[in-house]
């Protein structure tokens, strides 16, 4: 069972889906009421008095009303802030941090390589490390912009790592919130985080090596998933579950992109979204010669660190993958490949 504000972030996360699913639907419903009913011709007395009586009517209709009562007694000048923030808070003067493979797993220089056996097989850990080192790239990263829901930003995470993106982007106002490992599946090991206290600072970081920024919001000028224009950098933004895309994000935007809809249901999870948006824009990437494999160099300082956290801790096996260092092993097969599935047949 979970407990805390596990079970409340759980339940939070639940109710959120629903009521913005159901306010889409009113709001839709809302417009064509209006439209049948002419609205826009009513005086501007009328017009003026509807959001009051719609207030009005519905403090007396299931859970709205008590959501009425509930704002009336907090007052006007209480702000509904978040009751907790899980994580490092920033300190004074800070705004960045970075948590990359490198750092959270260092080298020991102390410990002395035990060279492979001639002809002996390769760990297999380690030939799946080549395997996703082989895919690892920088042509695209992610930015989050101030997500309320740490799990959101946790499955965003997961879902970059397994395409091959390295790099996530993260702005938080309060710090660097922890993130949920049920969810990540501990993601974040292999990938370069960069957390930053405000967008304009991760804006600005990214433009200097040369990304384009572009945003997921159905804002005018936006254009289909499969039509936005991509270049050699792109950072793919997503703003808030809650507030959406921030006016500081919305401006330095450098192009806008929308998942087309079919269904009654336009509202999608940013996780989702991101899932959705990370796969296609990887697709059109390689397709499209914009997508580029990191660097020989960059391949090298991310095994090593690699090599290192896949030890765990163990002496005898950190001894025995720094060994293979020179001589990386052969990439497995990707997963899903022909040869992946005849060897789990």
């Amino acid at each position: 069972m979970r407990r805390g504000w596990g079970r409340w972030r759980g339940y939070m996360d639940e109710i959120e889906v629903v009521m913005r699913q159901a306010a889409e639907r009113l709001e839709e419903a809302e417009r064509l009421i209006a439209e049948a009913w002419e609205r826009g011709l009513w005086h501007k007395r009328q017009r003026e008095s509807v959001e009051t009586e719609i207030v009005r009517r519905a403090q007396d209709m299931p859970f709205l009303g008590g959501l009425i009562a509930h704002a009336r007694q907090l007052g006007e000048n209480e702000r509904l802030e978040p009751p907790d923030f899980i994580g490092r808070p920033w300190q004074e003067g800070e705004e960045r941090a970075e948590l990359t493979p490198a750092l959270r797993f260092p080298e020991h220089p102390e410990l002395e390589a035990v060279r492979p056996v001639e002809g002996s097989a390769a760990p297999a850990r380690l030939r799946a490390a080549e395997r996703a080192l082989s895919e690892r790239s920088r042509s695209m990263v992610v930015l989050l912009d101030d997500l309320v829901n740490p799990r959101n930003a946790s499955a965003v995470l997961r879902t970059s790592e397994a395409l091959g993106v390295q790099e996530v982007h993260i702005v938080q106002q309060e710090g660097r919130a922890d993130l949920e490992r049920t969810v990540t599946m501990l993601a974040e090991r292999w990938l370069d985080l960069f957390w930053y206290r405000d967008i304009e600072a991760a804006v600005s970081a990214l433009r200097a090596r040369g990304y384009r920024i572009l945003v997921s919001d159905y804002s005018s000028g936006a254009e289909s998933l499969e039509d936005a224009p991509l270049a050699e950098r792109v950072a793919v933004a997503f703003g808030s579950e809650q507030r959406g895309v921030s006016p500081a994000l919305r401006a330095a935007a450098d192009g806008f992109f929308f998942l087309p809809s079919v269904g009654f249901t336009s509202y999608l999870n940013v996780s989702v979204m991101a899932g959705i948006s990370l796969y296609t824009l990887d697709r059109r990437m390689r397709a499209e010669g914009f997508w580029r494999a990191i660097s020989v160099q960059d391949r090298s300082q991310l095994r090593r660190a690699w090599y290192a956290a896949l030890a765990k801790g163990d002496v005898r096996r950190a001894r025995e993958f720094k060994g293979w260092l020179d001589n990386p092993p052969e990439p497995a097969p990707a997963r899903g490949s022909e040869s992946a599935r005849r060897r789990e047949e």
